[in-house]
């Protein structure tokens, strides 16, 4: 991310990529600890160790996609999908640019807690001549915390959960959170 914008943002007196890699170290721990005590148990991979490897697989795969990929390369929504399992992520409607998709991905993955099963997470555009990206949350949904809904506005992340977020706010600018008749809304300020 180094000489990006978005890579020179400060958070709370650390730079988004130390609480990227703080993200990192976070989610992977509990894969990689449950591989390797799996592989300690026995000399064969079993079951156990082959989840926890996929998952990792799955997770630096999206991180690296999400964070590391130039703004301008198209992003996979399928990468996203294991990450915010069980909800289900809708395709991004033609027209919407890879920023605005990978902005609306790394959002997808600090709001993904908000939203209880089931439900689902639709990337898209708001209808009107405006067309805002937006990312909606479908179902039994709990509005931010004081936390999150501070990087929201603008404000800088204070811990890795909210760095998604920061990214998202880096490329779309500080986002507004409505509530909808079926769940929350989140889309950058108009």
């Amino acid at each position: 991310m180094t000489g990006r914008p978005e890579a020179k943002a400060r958070a709370g007196g650390a730079a988004l990529d130390t609480l990227l890699v703080r993200r990192l170290a976070h989610d992977l721990a509990t894969p990689l600890g449950a591989l390797g005590i799996a592989l300690e148990m026995g000399p064969e991979p079993d079951p156990v160790a082959r989840a926890a490897l996929g998952q990792a697989e799955a997770r630096l795969a999206l991180f690296r996609a999400l964070f590391g990929a130039g703004l301008d390369e198209p992003f996979d929504l399928g990468l996203l999908a294991p990450a915010v399992a069980p909800h289900g992520v809708t395709a991004v409607p033609d027209g919407l640019l890879p920023p605005a998709v990978r902005g609306l991905a790394a959002l997808a993955l600090d709001t993904a807690a908000l939203l209880s099963a089931p439900g689902r997470m639709v990337l898209g555009r708001e209808q009107g001549p405006a067309g805002r990206p937006q990312l909606q949350l479908e179902g039994r949904v709990r509005p931010p915390g004081a936390a999150l809904a501070a990087v929201l506005a603008g404000a800088p992340a204070e811990e890795p959960a909210a760095v998604g977020a920061a990214f998202a706010v880096a490329l779309l600018g500080p986002l507004d959170v409505t509530p909808s008749s079926d769940g929350l809304v989140f889309r950058p300020r108009g």
